[in-house]
């Protein structure tokens, strides 16, 4: 009952906190066109690593590292190479689409191949392109943290802090050419966190209200937007006006279920229609204990042995019916939950039947 009281508490801070429609600034529930960070990644070689890289099985390490010394002029046979000093790792960074040639960034760095540790390695020069156009932006290089270690002293002895074939190399990469940005951008707009129609139409309201036919909701997550002749050579100056325009949201009901945890979080808007629950529980408990069984005394064929005894217990609860009236808020399922005297878990294989049935009007969620 304890439990199912807290539970109760939390969705009351749900209902306190989630009015049905509140007013936000756009900038604080959506981006604009040409914002957000560029993805960029590539494949490299961390070198200089104690015995802990790559071994003789992961062949595509030796070979890049081969690849590199021709480049550099070094000529050398692949199959003489046996060196464990070099790892080849995935490279990947954000970098703000506002980055000019020069900004530093740093860099994350993971094993690929068969390596134990990166530790004290340096990644050699990587190119890192765009996942969607292949255009080189970064080029990084320098010494890895991996903010842990890997020792290892004899069989079965070893110690291991964090992740040791995971590191960053910080303030490694240096971008080379500017992502595209608000100027490369194909349509200056808003682009809804959470595409919903009615605040997509909301957000076009308030700014056609401070600015006459600029906005147009195309769809549940986008505004496109056009500036008013006096602000059509700064774009930015208009979007910063934009930006701090408040505009009512709106979501659509959810009851979202962890059913790891035993939490239940209700949504604003969440309703239940009239409907009878009965809802028991069935426990099933096996145990298994061994009992000695010993021959008689001066027995010649008689021998000592084990035998197990198994018991089995089914225990059904009885089912209490209980009948819930028509609900719109979210008050009125944390009072009818708390008198359940239900556990977390009882509680979402209710919602759960409830919405099933048609009697939940909600969008159910289950992490």
């Amino acid at each position: 009952m304890k439990r199912c009281t807290l539970m109760g508490a939390a969705l009351l801070a749900v209902a306190l906190v989630a009015p049905v429609a509140q007013a936000e600034r756009i900038k604080d529930i959506a981006a604009f066109t040409g914002d957000g960070e560029w993805r960029v990644l590539g494949t490299g070689l961390v070198t200089g690593l104690a015995g802990t890289g790559d071994g003789s099985g992961f062949r595509a390490s030796i070979t890049s590292l081969v690849n590199s010394l021709d480049r550099m002029g070094q000529t050398v046979d692949e199959s003489s190479v046996r060196s464990k000093n070099v790892a080849m790792v995935t490279v990947e960074a954000s970098i703000p689409r506002t980055a000019r040639p020069g900004t530093r960034v740093d860099v994350r760095v993971s094993s690929i191949g068969d390596a134990k540790s990166l530790e004290g390695g340096t990644l050699l020069f990587t190119a890192l392109t765009g996942v969607t156009d292949g255009e080189t932006y970064v080029v990084a290089a320098g010494a890895v943290s991996i903010g842990g270690f890997n020792v290892e002293g004899g069989a079965n002895n070893r110690v291991q802090k964090n992740h040791p074939t995971v590191g960053v190399v910080t303030s490694g990469g240096e971008v080379y050419e500017q992502p595209p940005g608000l100027a490369n951008a194909p349509a200056l707009g808003v682009i809804l966190n959470h595409p919903d129609h009615s605040t997509a139409a909301n957000v076009a309201r308030s700014v056609n209200a401070a600015f006459p036919g600029a906005a147009r909701a195309l769809d549940a997550g986008f505004i496109a937007l056009t500036p008013p002749a006096a602000l059509a050579d700064s774009p930015v100056e208009f979007l910063a006006a934009v930006e701090v325009l408040e505009a009512n949201t709106d979501t659509v009901s959810r009851v979202v279920f962890n059913e790891r945890t035993g939490t239940i979080v209700v949504g604003s808007g969440v309703s239940i229609g009239e409907a009878a629950v009965a809802h028991g529980g069935l426990t099933i408990e096996i145990r298994t204990r061994f009992r000695v069984s010993q021959p008689n005394s001066f027995s010649e064929n008689g021998e000592t042995v084990i035998v197990p005894d198994v018991q089995t217990q089914v225990q059904e609860s009885d089912a209490h019916v209980l009948r819930l009236p028509p609900m719109t808020t979210v008050q009125d399922i944390v009072d009818v939950l708390n008198g359940m005297g239900a556990t977390p878990r009882d509680i979402i294989a209710i919602l759960q039947a409830l919405r099933t049935s048609g009697a939940l009007q909600a969008e159910v969620v289950v992490l």
